[in-house]
């Protein structure tokens, strides 16, 4: 699911805090900001909650977009953003601009990678209740103008798909994932992570009815209604369809993985990470081998001997020993068994013997 940049958010935000500064933003800054408002208002086209809570205006009456081809869409959509910042940076000539317009750029970018990235690898998942309760919360808060607040009414009206030209999200979202999970080659969702949405989603719900209780809107009763019956046959269709596949490794996938640590400034190859990490703990380990007994010297710690882990190897394939020294009670470990089978040998040797002399 779409986020809106965070780096591109803060150059909108920069002329506000500048303002509330009691000082007029210079130039250069009021470029940068109707520069990253060529990248916001593309990611708003799909994420409309972000970039209400960002401030943004024109966005508190719509929802986000889960329609057919989104990503693709969505691709396309920074790809045109991409353009026109492009062709901004070929007339500019201040040197601020042009660092802040690579900003811009380079985060459309990442968007698109990332796009392509989830497309490719992962089945899509989307944790409904969570989502419609933030989209609402956004509006339904103190601090959120009376007159905005009326807009949770429209908001969920479009999540429910009652709003004239909308789809309820919960069937957009079905049919997202459904679209893809037959695709062997696309991982699941994780179990654990499906597992605590699933349980938490009751508690969603509720959270929504009181913040529309708290401030006495009117009008959002039925949709609600309507709201509740699809979130309940979407999570019935987790529970059948998509949680007896699930995955119960955590992992991502390399390439997610990798591109994940160049978000957050590591630029070294996953696998070569991964050595390092091995490499440091191994070293660690040693300096407390190493270390041990002079803590243990200095403290007058007693002494331990290292005791000797014995293997159960009793009824293992391959194993030698007979179905009677199995059942023996020396059976525990593999010369325990070796040792009855001597004596064993060596008592029918003795009776054959004794047998022999008899005659």
């Amino acid at each position: 699911m779409t986020r809106l940049l965070p780096v591109v958010a803060l150059l909108v935000l920069q002329p506000a805090l500048t303002a509330a500064a009691g000082a007029a933003a210079p130039a250069w800054v009021q470029k940068s900001d109707t520069n990253a408002l060529v990248l916001l208002k593309t990611t708003g086209a799909f994420d409309p909650e972000d970039a209400g809570r960002l401030g943004l205006e024109g966005y508190d009456d719509k929802s986000i977009d889960l329609g057919p081809e989104r990503e693709e869409r969505y691709r396309r959509a920074l790809a045109a953003a991409i353009a026109t910042l492009g062709k901004r940076r070929a007339a500019e000539k201040d040197r601020a601009v042009l660092q802040d317009i690579d900003i811009i750029i380079k985060q459309a970018r990442d968007g698109i990678r990332k796009s392509e990235l989830e497309d490719k690898l992962l089945v899509p998942y989307f944790r409904l209740e969570r989502m419609v309760f933030g989209g609402l919360r956004a509006l339904l808060d103190d601090q959120i103008d009376a007159k905005r607040r009326a807009q949770a009414v429209v908001r969920l009206r479009r999540y429910a798909g009652v709003e004239p030209g909308t789809t309820a999200l919960a069937t957009l979202a079905e049919a997202r994932t459904r679209g893809k999970v037959g695709n062997p080659k696309l991982l699941m969702p994780i179990k654990s992570q499906l597992e605590k949405d699933l349980s938490t989603a009751d508690a969603m719900v509720r959270g929504i009815e009181q913040l529309f209780d708290k401030y006495k809107l009117t009008g959002w009763q039925e949709p609600m209604a309507q709201l509740k019956q699809q979130l309940t046959a979407y999570d019935a269709f987790l529970k059948k369809e998509i949680l007896p596949k699930a995955r119960t490794d955590f992992r991502q996938p390399l390439e997610l993985y990798q591109f994940s640590l160049e978000q957050v400034g590591v630029d070294v190859p996953a696998s070569e990470l991964m050595m390092m990490a091995h490499a440091g703990f191994d070293d660690i380990q040693k300096q407390m081998a190493a270390l041990a007994p002079k803590v243990a010297a200095a403290r007058k710690l007693p002494r331990r001997r290292a005791r000797r882990r014995r293997r159960r190897t009793c009824g293992r394939r391959g194993s030698s020993a007979t179905p009677a020294s199995r059942a023996s009670s020396c059976c525990r470990c593999a010369c325990r068994r070796r040792r009855a089978a001597r004596r064993e040998r060596r008592s029918s040797t003795t009776s054959r013997t004794r047998r022999r002399r008899g005659r």
